[in-house]
């Protein structure tokens, strides 16, 4: 995607370059140098990352950026690996959230016994 963008900037003459991560900066020149404008953008995709491949082969992900699991639950997805062969796929929580609720419920019935428990000392 980097390399389209920086392709496209530079068939308008705009000069390029980049930085020591792969990040490009583009400098638009004004008519007037003594006051500077700076615009950030991000144009990769962040998703996940591969934590473990299961006896099953089933992937557990590592979430890399701002996702919630429960966003991308049930998302398509591309696995690319090290040799550049590409997977595709589906994402899927492991768990049912009504499980994850009922977990969340349990925690808050044992919050409230300790409570009582302690007020009645």
């Amino acid at each position: 995607m980097i390399g389209f963008v920086e392709r496209f900037l530079q068939d308008l003459n705009i000069e390029t370059k980049r930085n020591r991560k792969g990040g490009l900066i583009a400098t638009i020149k004004g008519t007037d140098d003594k006051e500077h404008r700076m615009l950030t953008a991000h144009v990769d995709t962040l998703g996940a990352m591969v934590k473990e491949i299961k006896s099953n082969g089933r992937l557990r992900l590592a979430l890399i950026g701002g996702f919630q699991y429960n966003s991308i639950e049930g998302e398509y997805c591309e696995i690319e690996t090290a040799s550049g062969h590409t997977y595709t796929g589906t994402i899927l929580c492991i768990k049912h959230p009504f499980m994850f609720m009922r977990m969340l419920e349990k925690r808050n019935e044992t919050k409230k016994i300790w409570r009582f428990v302690s007020m009645k000392r």
